[in-house]
């Protein structure tokens, strides 16, 4: 439990933040990797296999949009957007820039890094992210260095088994990213970036920092001290040896005050998607249910057992299985893991997830962003006591939260509180700040 306390520690301890290669100060390049490591022993991210047809295809397109995009006017400024969310036509667009895109657009150039495979945007896409593809080229040119003293303290220190040649991994993509974003910024008078991705596109900050652009990042899922992107050393204090954006615009003001992300600023602008969530009047039907299970590719096979058990419990009730975006690939896989269930419905984003939320009368989960909608919603929210459940820990004490170990303490409308406990109400998602929005817009 609370890994980062330990990490920290270790950062600290052996000055990493000091460690320097050439212009490049390497250890907040890849700490994030290193910390997935850290706690989920060895974690690899899952990935949508690809045939080599869809791939030579993607090449094409994406050198296709790469050629055009050369040729189109210079635009002040450029959004790095993460298309998961569609609307009901079927259209992608991105929910956590949509409230700035809906205004800039026709000043922007938009690079989309998720749906690479669609054509059917909200907004007028400008570029496929290609870095994919110099990446390719780079490795061809890159040469191995030796990161012996640091791999023995992270591995003796961390318990890991890291090696030269995965650390120089994430050194490469890196240093390749940044030099397609530096060429990329020569070819463009860009004054502003826009990003959604994390806090992770160190080698765009970098370039841009070097390039004086102002970097923009929009919240995008939960920022806490154990998300590690968003939490440094207490002796961080300045940007000058990480590549972090300039400014952070959250949710509402219940983000960004326990953590140490020192940007230049971070605004409460609100998000008019995720704030559509008006709390409801639940009528709760004895005879049957909608519980909501909310998965992510590292819970998802212990929700998923969680799951089957509630279901035998709970035979009149519709369990909504709701996979991360991560696991929409898996999604078949998933639909044979509840063969039997014929109560279980595996979900990706065939509708918004508000819209989701608001029809379950309950949400079970270990961790997501969508306990914080749910609990805006008026609705009952049930947190499976396994893995990182603890970083929902300053929501425990809300009234309609409920700590479970097993699917039998799973009970929708029981000791159910439709208003929160006396004192301030936590707001987790504001409604669009036109005021907040007009300040940045104009900031030069």
């Amino acid at each position: 439990m609370n890994h980062w306390k330990p990490f920290l520690a270790f950062e600290e301890q052996h000055d990493l933040f000091q460690l320097k290669e050439k212009d490049l100060y390497i250890w907040d390049i890849v700490r994030f990797h290193i910390y997935l490591d850290y706690m989920w022993e060895n974690f690899e991210e899952q990935k949508s296999r690809k045939t080599l047809f869809s791939k030579i295809k993607l090449s094409f397109k994406r050198i296709g949009y790469l050629f055009t995009f050369l040729f189109k006017r210079s635009r002040p400024n450029l959004f790095f957007t993460n298309a998961r969310d569609k609307t009901p036509d079927g259209r992608f667009f991105d929910k956590n820039a949509d409230d700035f895109l809906q205004r800039l657009y026709p000043d922007s150039h938009i690079i989309e890094t998720y749906q690479e495979g669609s054509s059917r945007y909200v907004y007028p896409v400008s570029l496929i992210n290609p870095v994919g593809l110099f990446k390719k080229l780079y490795y061809l040119l890159h040469r191995d260095k030796d990161y012996t003293p640091l791999l023995g303290k992270i591995n003796t220190s961390l318990g890991l088994s890291w090696d030269n040649k995965k650390i120089n991994r994430c050194i490469s993509d890196f240093k390749c990213e940044k030099l397609f974003y530096s060429l990329l910024f020569r070819f463009k008078k860009t004054k502003r970036i826009y990003v959604t991705q994390n806090g992770l596109q160190k080698a765009l900050f970098c370039a841009a920092r070097a390039h004086n652009i102002e970097t923009v990042e929009f919240q995008h899922g939960i920022i806490d001290k154990g998300h590690i992107a968003y939490n440094y050393p207490a002796s961080i204090t300045t940007q000058s040896h990480i590549y972090i954006p300039d400014l952070l615009l959250t949710f509402s003001e219940f983000w960004g005050q326990d953590i140490n992300y020192p940007v230049k600023r971070i605004v409460a602008v609100g998000n008019t998607g995720f704030a559509n969530l008006d709390v409801q009047d639940k009528v709760f039907n004895p005879q049957g249910k909608v519980v909501g299970f909310i998965s992510a590719d590292v819970f998802g096979l212990k929700l998923a057992d969680l799951a089957k058990e509630y279901a035998t419990i709970h035979k009149n009730d519709l369990i909504l299985f709701k996979l991360h975006p991560n696991e929409f690939a898996r999604k078949k896989e998933y639909t044979g893991y509840f063969s039997e269930y014929p109560n279980i419905q595996v979900i990706t984003n065939e509708q918004p997830t508000e819209k989701i939320v608001l029809s379950c009368d309950a949400i079970v989960l270990i961790q997501s962003t969508i306990a914080y909608q749910a609990l805006q919603a008026g609705i009952q929210l049930f947190i499976y006591k396994r893995m990182t459940y603890y970083r929902h820990s300053h929501i425990f004490h809300n009234p309609n939260v409920h700590l479970v170990d097993n699917a039998r303490q799973i009970v929708p409308g029981a000791q159910f509180i439709r208003k929160t406990a006396e004192g301030p109400v936590q707001v987790f998602f504001e409604r669009f700040n036109e005021s907040a929005y007009h300040l940045l817009a104009n900031f030069n």
